[in-house]
């Protein structure tokens, strides 16, 4: 009985960790003089460079759309969630696996940080250049992720002093550092399991380019960094399946090394790959591991391929049955996310490399300027419904009506208060880290950073 309790316990918690989602807080930083690489929205600008078929874009508007339909997949999920069973990690039905595609968001965000933080870095690496400010860096980023996440942290102390009474867990969830906390990863607010990852990542990126370039006493070649980021891919996923097999025996252990940046940094790899295409201006043919990004990036049959594999891999895993051994089911659901991250992968290497910019439309743009409120506003709520108001839910109806109650409420709160933090709270600070970073508040940013400031 203790075991099945266990095992109960382990697929909710591993149901959270499917359910989070997380979105643009890595879509922050001023221009990098330096490098002609900027951002005011990081991932959907940059300047161009030649590439070995052609000019690159100005901006990859087509990460603008992606980041906008992540979060609100996620939010539509987690409308469910209001209704009172959370989103399914074994579908029984059609409908389960369309609700279990919803959390896949958190991978597709997980790729386009991987491209979008990482390609000042490389780009300085392979090309032999200067690196990127460590000063401005910390300040971009800073005050990209702390000022939000902060003020829904005093949010949810005040309505459920949730933030613990350890020391080292106040500080760890303050600083967004609670992923190195066992049993803390999906403490406090749960959807931030992925923010406590994307700082890490923020570490983690400086660091290992840093190292990289003393160790090769100058530049570093783009293969053998592309074939550096395979090799590390592949280390991080043979860790998350070692970590699977413990799912039985130590399911505290199993799930702390899951969702360690360690075993979830093959999520970022596709996106570093991408940054790799994009530093290396080598003309003419590559072979290697260069070789076969390159021909990816063309759309053609072997892209299509590849997304269709990864996908349906991805969406099989939906249905791994519930009543499996805890290690097969931790196992099955594990290997279907791998799937997705190398699907999502696969779509933002094929946007970043469109020779020609793509408009995007309105309301897609400020969806994706929104989208870090979006998901952590809408992960707020729900925990603060839940949890003070849960006598109001399920709202009456049931069936689709309900749902849609539910989701239409979780939109209606979430939306206007991700616009409002947009304009009054984020972006400032976005534009104040840029100036902190520069070294003076009275530095004002270029006139075409005030338009799309991130």
């Amino acid at each position: 009985m203790e075991a099945r309790e266990g095992c109960g316990a382990l697929r909710r918690t591993v149901a959270l960790g499917r359910s989070a989602a997380f979105t643009g807080a890595r879509r922050a930083g001023r221009r990098i003089e330096q490098h002609g690489l900027t951002s005011p929205r990081v991932e959907a600008t940059t300047e161009g460079t030649q590439s070995p078929v052609g000019r690159r874009p100005t901006r990859v508007q087509g990460l603008d759309p992606l980041r906008a339909v992540a979060a609100l997949a996620v939010l539509v999920g987690h409308g469910y969630v209001l209704g009172g069973r959370g989103v399914p990690l074994s579908a029984s039905s059609f409908t389960d696996s369309l609700l279990a595609l919803t959390p896949t968001g958190v991978w597709m965000f997980f790729a386009i940080s991987g491209f979008v933080i990482a390609r000042p870095f490389i780009d300085a690496l392979i090309n032999g250049s200067p690196m990127p400010g460590r000063r401005g860096y910390a300040f971009r980023r800073a005050f990209r992720i702390f000022p939000l996440y902060w003020a829904c942290a005093a949010v949810v102390i005040v309505a459920l002093d949730r933030l613990g009474t350890q020391p080292r867990d106040v500080f760890a969830h303050l600083t967004l550092l609670h992923n190195l906390v066992p049993g803390r990863q999906q403490a406090f607010i749960n959807v931030t399991w992925t923010l406590s990852l994307e700082v890490l990542f923020y570490v983690a990126v400086p660091v290992l380019t840093a190292l990289l370039a003393r160790w090769s006493r100058g530049a570093v070649s783009a293969e053998r960094l592309a074939r550096l980021i395979v090799l590390s891919a592949g280390a991080s996923v043979a860790l998350l399946l070692a970590c699977g097999l413990l799912a039985g025996s130590r399911p505290e252990a199993s799930l702390y090394g899951r969702l360690s940046i360690v075993g979830m940094w093959s999520a970022f790899c596709p996106g570093l790959l991408a940054a790799v295409w994009w530093a290396d201006r080598r003309p003419g043919p590559v072979t290697g591991v260069l070789g076969v990004v390159r021909r990816l990036t063309s759309g053609g049959p072997m892209w299509w391929a590849a997304l269709v594999i990864t996908a349906a891999v991805g969406y099989a895993s939906t249905w791994t049955p519930a009543d499996l051994p805890d290690v097969a089911f931790v196992l099955g659901i594990d290997v279907g996310r791998v799937c997705w991250s190398a699907a999502f992968g696969l779509v933002v290497l094929r946007i970043v490399a469109q020779p020609e910019p793509r408009p995007v439309p309105a309301p897609l743009a400020a969806l994706g300027d929104w989208s870090y409120g979006i998901y952590l506003i809408h992960g707020t709520i729900l925990l603060v419904l839940i949890e003070r108001f849960s006598s109001w839910f399920p709202l009456a109806g049931s069936g689709l009506t309900g749902y849609l109650a539910h989701l239409g409420l979780l939109l209606g709160v979430t939306l206007p208060l991700a616009a409002a933090s947009w304009h009054l709270l984020e972006r400032p600070a976005i534009a104040l880290g840029r100036r902190l970073g520069a070294g003076s508040l009275l530095l004002r940013p270029p006139a075409v950073a005030e338009k799309r400031v991130d």
